[in-house]
């Protein structure tokens, strides 16, 4: 992980993974390191950008030979086999780490057979910036609490505490290991779940979870995805990708609301599924209680103007044998015509989020607006308008809008 205080890389690789934990599922967590092999501390080895780390080799052929030097065909010093603990020291995106194996051993090994080892004890305690709370919650996840692990990943912090809370979830992932991992990314939603390369750090984490965490990697990056089921279990979520690996390449080529015991084709929502590809690529959805509705959330990532993305949130409803779609007038700029501050402005962001069902045919919505305006001095102002709307279904597939301004804000 990423030594504290340095500057977090926040290449966001893939985002919005529906979690929820469905079956148990056994973790085995360590509360004490291994004592047959002290763990050495993570700490600066003598320059700004080397650090030591703790690790496991983790390398299919089971072993791997630790090399004089850092090229191929190099003397052999030590064999080292797999599930063993080694430290090592390594920069960013190296290929090449330098290695102490338990006997005392060091040289070089292919970065690629290191896979990070850590224990409930490398978890922040008090005195973080995280705060004590929230530090309490990462521990209570890696004991398996996964009610903790939801709260844990909700809690979105922002600068110094966010860094810390990345590097946490990275730790939380490897105590419970890719099995367990794997089995709770199966689950139905809502939760999401962010993974940058502070996660694996300092190893690239595309490539990294490919290699170490094969079964959660199958999970997140498939090719072809059935999920979001209804909450009778009749209907589920239907999507093929482009690609496999979430690369910001891929795109959606099709995704279909089906019938689950037949796989049968309901609704095309392709149209209606703007999620290019990218971190956004599974969308969200949220189905009424009574499984009769359900609100399709999808993300472009092509820029509105100036950079922007768009949500956008499209409500079906199922009236006799068919699903339909619902008049949702989300188009209309709630309140915006008669605001003199965003004359001239440009809309940039545009978030249309289903939040909740109230009742089986009443929809909590959540549009955030984001605009800025060119002054005189060449620069802009931003403003945000966020409204909470209440959207009523009706059997004509029809819904009429409560809408409320709750922030208005220009600086």
């Amino acid at each position: 992980m990423r030594p504290h205080g340095m500057t977090a890389y926040h290449y966001r690789f893939f985002l919005a993974v529906a979690l929820l934990i469905a079956l148990p599922f056994s973790i085995q967590a360590n509360d004490k390191p291994d004592q047959s092999t002290p763990p050495p501390k993570n700490e600066a080895s003598g320059s700004d950008t080397v650090f030591r780390f703790r690790g496991v080799i983790d390398d299919p052929s089971g072993y791997v030979n630790v090399l004089a030097d850092k090229q191929p065909g190099a003397a052999v010093v030590a064999k080292v086999q797999t599930g063993q603990r080694i430290s090592f020291e390594c920069e960013e995106g190296d290929k090449w780490c330098k290695v102490t194996s338990a006997s005392g051993k060091s040289g070089w090994v292919p970065a690629n057979a290191i896979k990070l080892y850590f224990t409930i004890n490398d978890l922040p305690a008090k005195g973080n910036e995280m705060g004590e709370a929230n530090s309490k919650l990462a521990r209570r996840a890696a004991r398996r609490d996964y009610d903790a692990f939801r709260k844990f990943l909700r809690l979105h912090l922002d600068g110094a505490g966010g860094e810390e809370a990345d590097e946490a979830f990275g730790k939380i992932i490897h105590i419970i290991g890719d099995d367990a991992f794997a089995q709770f990314l199966k689950g139905p939603p809502p939760t999401e779940v962010v993974i940058i390369d502070d996660t694996t750090y300092p190893f690239k984490s595309l490539e990294y979870l490919r290699r170490h965490f094969p079964k959660t990697w199958k999970v997140l990056f498939a090719r072809e995805i059935v999920k979001w089921p209804s909450p009778d279990g009749r209907y589920a979520i239907h999507k093929w990708f482009s690609e496999e690996d979430d690369n910001g390449e891929s795109k959606v080529v099709r995704a279909e609301l089906i019938e689950k015991a037949t796989g049968k084709a309901l609704v095309d929502l392709t149209t209606n599924d703007i999620g290019k590809g990218g971190w956004d690529r599974d969308g969200e959805v949220l189905w009424a209680p009574d499984s009769k509705r359900f609100a399709y959330l999808s993300s472009d990532l092509t820029p509105l103007r100036a950079g922007g993305l768009k949500k956008q949130t499209a409500v079906f409803q199922l009236t006799g044998q068919a699903f339909g779609k619902v008049e949702l007038p989300l188009a209309e700029k709630s309140g915006v015509e008669g605001d003199a501050k965003l004359s001239g402005a440009t809309l940039i962001h545009d978030f249309v989020e289903p939040v909740q069902w109230m009742t089986p045919t009443v929809l909590k919505i959540a549009r955030h607006d984001y605009y800025q305006t060119p002054d005189k001095s060449g620069s802009s102002r931003d403003s945000v308008r966020v409204y909470d709307i209440k959207a009523t279904i009706g059997a004509d597939g029809k819904a009429t809008m409560d809408t409320k301004l709750v922030e208005k804000e220009s600086y």
